[in-house]
């Protein structure tokens, strides 16, 4: 004999749940960050190495290195990376929804020992004298797309550009010199900020900004394996 009145909960209960999922589930879907498999995007997977043979890799440099590569990512505008110290030596790159994977290899598997050097290719200053977030892309007075850049120490700074004042300054990513026009130091800084003209666009300045607050990575990075999902 049927039971009218359990059969008849159970339908409410079958028609509560898939009124709950029809109404929450497209909202949920729109807020859920989806993954390689189903935005697509691609994948790198990093060796790391020192820089030269007075150093070795550490789980420090690991950690170093993960954050300087995270800053980078979040420069392309990329939400949520995925990004994981393997081992003793790797760092693996899962980036979901990049359309340009030649871009995006370009701004994180660059070395960036970023240095800046005279006319003579000495060293007189690094990405690590950079304040933290201290490159910015932005417009000047004149709304032309400049970076202006904080250093840490002024008086060091200072130093600098009262020795190299009137000289030209290069600034190189490893040892290949950024697309930038040479640097002229034109006064004594006291304040520790400058700003390098010549930008085509306020784009390609921001970019050049992160960049810079990518600071210098005391290692190499040899791609190993990658792949993309379509």
């Amino acid at each position: 004999m049927v039971n009218w009145g359990k059969l008849g909960t159970l339908f409410l209960i079958i028609f509560i749940t898939l009124s709950f999922a029809f109404t929450t589930g497209p909202k949920i879907a729109r807020h859920t960050t989806l993954g390689l498999d189903l935005r697509g995007g691609f994948e790198i997977l990093y060796e790391i190495s020192p820089l030269n043979e007075q150093h070795k890799v550490t789980k420090q440099t690991l950690r170093d290195a993960e954050k300087a590569l995270n800053n980078r990512v979040n420069a392309l505008g990329i939400a949520e990376p995925d990004i994981q110290v393997e081992g003793n030596n790797r760092i693996r790159v899962r980036l979901a929804g990049v359309t340009n994977q030649k871009k995006a290899r370009d701004i994180i598997g660059k070395p960036a020992n970023l240095t800046f050097r005279d006319s003579k290719g000495n060293i007189i200053m690094t990405g690590n004298d950079i304040a933290e977030k201290g490159a910015n892309g932005v417009f000047d007075r004149m709304q032309r797309p400049i970076i202006t850049l904080q250093f840490k120490d002024p008086e060091k700074f200072a130093s600098v550009t009262k020795k190299y004042i009137g000289q030209r300054v290069t600034i190189f990513l490893d040892e290949e010199p950024l697309t930038v026009p040479a640097l002229t130091i034109r006064d004594i800084i006291v304040d520790g900020k400058a700003q390098i003209d010549g930008q085509n666009s306020i784009g390609e300045a921001k970019e050049l900004a992160a960049i810079l607050n990518a600071g210098a990575l005391p290692i190499k990075m040899k791609e190993v394996f990658s792949t993309s999902v379509g």
